[in-house]
This record gives C-alpha cells, sequence and structure tokens, in this order.
C-alpha cells in the first residue's frame, strides 16, 4: 500500500538529514518527498556543519544549479567570457532541483559563489552568475516562500563560515533587473532584510507582495521603503524589529495592521538617539487590537533610555532659552513704544511716570549680554514652559514640560492568548500596564523575562510578583527582579508554578539579604522539572538552608544536574556545592554580575 504524497511529505518533515538520503534509495515517491525536502533550502543545511566537508556539499549544489540554468542564461554567461560550454553539466538530472526551493538567504548564495568561483573570475563576473541564478530561482514555477537578505536567523555554525566582506558589503539587485518574478514574489510569505539592503528593491517589493506573514527588519535604514512595505500587507501575523530608523512612525504604521499579530518583537539594542525611540505606552496600545498575540518581545536598553531622557531634557532647555528670548525682545518693543508714545505727548505723563521710573529704576539685560536703558515694564513674570495659541475663540496650549508616561491598561481589550512576554525596560513607570496585561491571560503565560528594576512605588513590584504567582500556573521559565517585600511569597512561586524548568530570580544588588528561611521552606517544594536556577548575587544562605535545598533537588528533580548559577560563596557552602556536583545533582556555574 501506497502512502498518499501529502503523507509522506508530513512524515519526511520530522526526519534528520542522514534520514532522508536514506529515503531516497527506497523508491521513486519517497525519493521525490525526500528530495523535495532536503532541495527546499539546501545551502543552509550546507553550511550548517562544523567541519570542512560543508565545502564540498556547496561546490556540489552550487554545480547542479548553474547546470539547470535556462538556455538564455548560460548564452548570456558564455559570450561574456564567465562560463564555458564544459561549466554546464551535459547529464540528464532526475528533477529540477531549483523549483524544489522554498527559502533562499541571498547571504549564503553570494558566500557560496564567492567561495567556489572567485579563484577563476573577479567579482563583477560572480555578479552576473548571481543574477543569472537569482532569475532562475524567481520564476513562475518557483516554490519559493521565503526570501532573506540578513544573517541574524543563521546558527553561529553557519555564521562561523562566512565571509567578513559578504555580511558587511552585500550586493545591490532591483527587481527590475529580473523578469518574470511577480507571480513568484507575489507568494512570498516571509521576508527579512537588513540595512544595507537595496532601497530600490523594497519600493518594488512593495508593489508585488501583499500577503507577507513574517516581517524580519534589522537595522533598516531605508524607513521609506520599510513603511511602504508594512503598509501594503493584509495578513502580517510575524513582526520582528531591531534599530531601524524612524521606529516611532514605524510604530504608528503597525498600529494599524495589529489585528492579524501573533508575534510582535521590538529591540532598540545600541539604539543611537538619531534614529528615534518609540514611546513604550505607544508600542502596547498596538497589542489592545492584537486579540490572537502570542508572543510579546520589547526591548529598550537602559543607554537608550538614558540618551531619550538626555534629549528631552535638552529640548526644554532650549525652549526655556527660547522663551527667554521672545520676552525679552517683546519688553524691548514695548519699552520702545512707550517712549516713543513720551515723546509725543510729553505733557501728559511727564510727573507720573517720572515718579514711576524713579520707584522701579534698573537695568535689563538683552539676549545678547548688552545692557539696556532703564525702562519702565521691569517686573517680568515668571517664564511658562507652555506656549498659548489663540485662534478664533479656541484655546490651545503645547507645553514642553515633560509629562508622566501615558497608561496602557488591559481591561476590555488586548490579547488573551499571550504565551510569551519578555520586557527590558529600565524605568518602572508602565509595570501596572504589564499587570494588567498578565491579568487578562490568565493561565496562558508559560515565558516571563521583565528585567525592570529600581521602582519609585515601592508598593508596585510586590503587586506585579503576586499578579504572576496567581494568574500563571502553566509558566516554564521566569526572569523577575524580586523585592525583599515579596521574598515571604517566593514560596508560592514554587507551590503554584508547578512547571517551571528555568527560574531566574535577582534582588537589589545594593541590599544584602539572607535568603535561608525562604530557602528551606522551599526545599520540600522543589519543582520536578527544574532545570536551571540562578538566584541574585546579593542573596545569601545559610550552609544548612543549601544543604536542606540541595538534598530535596536530589530526591526531586526528573532531569540531573540542574545548573544552579551562584555569586560568591563561603568556602563551606563551596565544598558542598562540590560535592553535589560530583554525584550529578547540579552543575554550579559562578556569576559575577
Amino acid at each position: 500500500m501506497t502512502l498518499p504524497p501529502e503523507i509522506l511529505q508530513a512524515i519526511f518533515e520530522e526526519l534528520d538529514e542522514p534520514s532522508l538520503y536514506s529515503s531516497v534509495l527506497v523508491n521513486r515517491d519517497w525519493c521525490q518527498s525526500a528530495i523535495s525536502i532536503l532541495w527546499a533550502n539546501p545551502l543552509e543545511f550546507a553550511y550548517n556543519n562544523q567541519n570542512q566537508v560543508y565545502y564540498d556539499k556547496i561546490a556540489s549544489i552550487l554545480s547542479t544549479y548553474i547546470s539547470l540554468l535556462p538556455n538564455e542564461s548560460r548564452q548570456k554567461l558564455i559570450e561574456a567570457y564567465i562560463a564555458r560550454p564544459a561549466d554546464f553539466l551535459n547529464i540528464n538530472l532526475m528533477f529540477n532541483y531549483s523549483q524544489f526551493l522554498q527559502k533562499l538567504n541571498y547571504i549564503l548564495l553570494q558566500d557560496s559563489v564567492e567561495k567556489v568561483l572567485d579563484t577563476r573570475h573577479n567579482g563583477n563576473e560572480n555578479d552576473r552568475i548571481i543574477e543569472e541564478l537569482l532569475k532562475m530561482f524567481l520564476n513562475q514555477d518557483s516554490h519559493l516562500r521565503s526570501l532573506d537578505f540578513s544573517y541574524q536567523k543563521l546558527s553561529g555554525i553557519i555564521i562561523s563560515h562566512l565571509d567578513k566582506r559578504i555580511i558587511d558589503f552585500p550586493l545591490e539587485i532591483c527587481l527590475g533587473n529580473l523578469p518574470s518574478i511577480i507571480t513568484t514574489l507575489s507568494r512570498l510569505l516571509k521576508f527579512s532584510c537588513k540595512g544595507t539592503t537595496p532601497s530600490r528593491f523594497l519600493s518594488s517589493l512593495a508593489a508585488i507582495t501583499l500577503e507577507l506573514q513574517s516581517l524580519n527588519i534589522y537595522d533598516g535604514e531605508d524607513s521609506h521603503g520599510i513603511i511602504n512595505l508594512i503598509n501594503a500587507q493584509n495578513n502580517l501575523k510575524e513582526i520582528d524589529i531591531h534599530i531601524c530608523r524612524d521606529i516611532p512612525r514605524i510604530i504608528s504604521v503597525l498600529s494599524n495592521k495589529s489585528k492579524t499579530f501573533q508575534k510582535f518583537s521590538l529591540s532598540a539594542r545600541n539604539a543611537c538617539i538619531s534614529i528615534g525611540l518609540p514611546s513604550l505606552s505607544d508600542c502596547l496600545e498596538i497589542l489592545c487590537n492584537s486579540s490572537d498575540l502570542e508572543e510579546l518581545t520589547l526591548i529598550f536598553p537602559r543607554g537608550a533610555l538614558a540618551q531619550a531622557q538626555w534629549l528631552i531634557r535638552r529640548h526644554a532647555a532650549q525652549m526655556r532659552l527660547r522663551l527667554q528670548q521672545q520676552q525679552a525682545r517683546t519688553l524691548q518693543f514695548l519699552n520702545q513704544t512707550i517712549r516713543a508714545h513720551r515723546q509725543n505727548f510729553p505733557h501728559h505723563h511727564h510727573q507720573r511716570s517720572l515718579t514711576h521710573h524713579r520707584r522701579n529704576r534698573t537695568m535689563s539685560l538683552t539676549p545678547q549680554g548688552q545692557i539696556q536703558n532703564p525702562v519702565l515694564i521691569t517686573n517680568q513674570r515668571p517664564i511658562s514652559f507652555r506656549s498659548i495659541q489663540h485662534q478664533g475663540n479656541n484655546r490651545q496650549t503645547n507645553t514642553f514640560v515633560t509629562q508622566p508616561p501615558r497608561q496602557i491598561l488591559f481591561t476590555n481589550s488586548g490579547p488573551t492568548k499571550l504565551q510569551k512576554l519578555m520586557i527590558t525596560y529600565h524605568l518602572s513607570h508602565y509595570i501596572q500596564s504589564f499587570v494588567s496585561l498578565i491579568q487578562i491571560n490568565n493561565g496562558t503565560l508559560e515565558i516571563i523575562k521583565l528585567d525592570i528594576t529600581n521602582s519609585l512605588d515601592p508598593h508596585i513590584h510586590p503587586t506585579l510578583f503576586s499578579t504572576i504567582v496567581n494568574n500563571c500556573p502553566n509558566l516554564t521559565f521566569i526572569h523577575l527582579y524580586i523585592p525583599n517585600e515579596s521574598l515571604i511569597e517566593l514560596s508560592q512561586l514554587f507551590r503554584k508554578c508547578l512547571k517551571l524548568q528555568d527560574i531566574h530570580l535577582f534582588g537589589d544588588q545594593n541590599n544584602s539579604i539572607d535568603i535561608s528561611p525562604f530557602l528551606e521552606e522551599m526545599s520540600t517544594i522543589v519543582p520536578i522539572g527544574l532545570r536551571k536556577l540562578e538566584f541574585g548575587i546579593s542573596w545569601n544562605y545559610s550552609v544548612d538552608a543549601i544543604r536542606s535545598f540541595l538534598g530535596s533537588c536530589m530526591i526531586r528533580l526528573k532531569f540531573k544536574p540542574c545548573k544552579f548559577y551562584h555569586g560568591d560563596l563561603s568556602d563551606e557552602i563551596d565544598n558542598l556545592f562540590q560535592f553535589y556536583q560530583l554525584i550529578g545533582v547540579i552543575q554550579p556555574e559562578r556569576r559575577f554580575c
């Protein structure tokens, strides 16, 4: 009995590479199903190898692709003396392997051409070969679903094989040079790009590709092309943005596409203030309409936030100086008007003005620091940081004072299927927003990483911890700051979150505290699936407390050894750790910060 091709395909997708090669030899149906998977992303298969065997695989893959070039492309390469007729294999291949390609990484394609053909061609000739290969991959019969112009999603093994020049300076291409690709690109589901991706390519792609489900942008410089690409999409599900210029504008565009979001990630790591930083309120507001959101990642590093605060203070100082200069010019104009009026009518105001002038005689400074003559109007009103404009009967006020952050509370709307919540934001103004977000996702969250410290409100962090303990029974990973007031609830975390596998809890590094009583209480309820445990380096514990805890781990843990991260230890505790390491209970690793 022969299985349908769909079932064979589903089975083979779960097999590893050696098993797929073995399946090729069974029969033609198995061969076709296995080959379609092996050639769906062959270059990534070949590069993901720790030894040098990958080079032979790359050469074989590239040779096969070149032999499949259409006659028109072959003729162009031969006429340009880039290829010889002997370079094209004169054999009958069983399949058109280029049609099986589903994921094309341009960085790997360029690197493979440079590696295999660099001994025979220069850079310009290699570019011509890449262009002809792209024409073949982007034809109307292709199954291409993913196009990647970046290397961030590649494994460390693959990146170690890449030529550094390829990463920094990819070849510029334009869709206008590649005919007959509209059908293929209109079926794209995933697209990734980096800052050096040609802007013309993004603009052309926005006019063709309308059904992208996944969009990854790294170090984007062409915000106009990126915005056009986002605006053109109808069904975006996964958004991953890293350090793009004009992020606030991109955020505003994404708000119109948020109903279909399932994964949303925004990272401003290592960002400069010149690229602009969005408000976290704006990012959270997007989620109000994202009822199907499953993963949320927002990373705002400490340095970028400090730069943003500095920019706000500088802007306020500039506006203060500008208002002072404007007020000084206004006073100068009024005084000149009064003096001119007195010269024209001296007999009306001479005596009263003289008395008033003597009473309020003073000196004023111009914005340039020059001393003016004594004037009548000298009592300046306190400078306001607001500029008031009158437009008809409407009064509009523009304030330059830094306003408190706008809180987004998720009560009646927002994501209710959230499984992953990762926030790095070193200001605690939005903790109440996170509390409400966790509450409406009662029971669905599995991963929580909240890197938020130094709360101005001493009660908000305990509220956050209590909310997590009482609303996240399926939690497997937690990374959280624990205030001293919440240490008494540590046992509740172990008691209610029975599926915990990775625990990273830390306290105030400037305030050391002994957690021995809490550690002994947790000993009897250690989660059986625990694989990694890290306590803050500012937390101390006694020998008896840690012996009780590790003894319970030896009995209860299903997976051993458990990684145990710690700070400075006494010699006695260190010896205890070495003992439990020898018997395979823990694998201790020291943390220095």
